[in-house]
């Protein structure tokens, strides 16, 4: 069964990693290099433990997130990510929250994935 918690909008507050990312991705079938685009934003919960701790500003650890996202962005061909968006979505979300041990963090979204 599905608890997730419904989260007030007026507790949300969204970081967005300013720069579009560029992350190779796995060779595919092709042969050929592909890389994904990436532009991605976190959803914080202002009334979460971590959110005391860390607050909105995460730019202070923007190269830890990036490592994620590039990590698990990097283990998929342009064929795989494309159908697993989602999935992918899930792992950086919860190496997003092991790298802070808190889940103040609880959503990822993409604003823009672009595949070449």
């Amino acid at each position: 069964e599905d608890t997730e918690e419904i989260i007030p909008m007026e507790n949300i507050v969204v970081y967005d990693i300013a720069e579009s990312m560029t992350i190779p991705l796995q060779t595919g079938e092709d042969g050929k290099s592909h890389f994904a685009l990436v532009s991605a934003s976190f959803s914080i919960n202002m009334e979460d433990e971590g959110y005391k701790t860390y607050g909105s500003d995460l730019s202070g650890q923007e190269s830890l997130i990036k490592d994620k996202i590039n990590t698990v962005f990097g283990k998929y061909t342009m064929e795989e990510a494309k159908v697993n968006q989602e999935q992918i979505r899930q792992e950086i979300l919860d190496e997003v929250q092991k790298l802070f041990d808190s889940e103040f963090i609880f959503n990822v979204a993409f604003s823009e994935i672009v595949y070449q």
